[in-house]
């Protein structure tokens, strides 16, 4: 999942992984090992149900004594059902936070993070590569709309068979793309595939 290979993807850049993570509300608590294949090291990581929210705030509190609290992020690719709620309590607890999931009530989630003046990151997609085609595609669509006129759309997007909605960056792409044509295509037009 996104949320192991963000993680993998810190050790791999030399930053220590907190020692204690929130998962979802049904998941029973364990610890995991992350591990980065490319630089062979790893880090045990706590998880901590949701639902569980004073022994969540207690680690928080307790990290950013220990680490210091401009040095504590959470990186959040959660079930899209868990966005809002996340989002408030990472407010709530004045914790950074990173959000790479789809899904929720994205007119309160901003709304909520905005007005409460918290630090976020927020977006479908945190892949440059794919960033940088959805700028491009923005880019054609301003400059060309019509473009595309005649032409009929299709789109299929792949994710993980856990994925549990349609992907924020195939909405993105269809967005620009109905920009660039005539085509009455909609959300509901994405053909979404299910890998193992």
């Amino acid at each position: 999942p996104m949320a192991t290979a963000a993680a993998e993807a810190c050790l791999r850049k030399g930053l220590k992984l907190a020692p204690s993570a929130m998962t979802g509300p049904d998941v029973e608590p364990m610890i995991i090992t992350v591990y980065d294949p490319v630089t062979s090291k790893s880090a045990d990581v706590k998880l901590i149900p949701s639902s569980n929210k004073e022994e969540l705030k207690s680690t928080i509190e307790g990290l950013k004594t220990s680490c210091g609290e401009k040095k504590l992020l959470a990186i959040d690719y959660t079930h899209p059902s868990a966005v809002n709620g996340n989002a408030l309590f990472y407010v709530e607890n004045k914790l950074p936070f990173v959000m790479g999931t789809t899904g929720g009530d994205r007119e309160k989630l901003l709304s909520d993070v905005e007005s409460a003046n918290h630090f976020a990151v927020i977006a479908p997609n945190m892949a440059k590569q794919i960033v940088a085609m959805q700028a491009a595609l923005e880019d054609l669509a301003t400059k060309y709309p019509g473009a595309f006129a005649g032409y009929k759309l299709a789109c299929r997007e792949s994710h993980q068979k856990t994925k549990a909605d349609t992907s924020g960056t195939a909405k993105a792409v269809i967005d620009s793309l109905t920009q660039l044509s005539d085509d009455e295509f909609t959300y509901d037009d994405i053909e979404m595939i299910r890998d193992d």
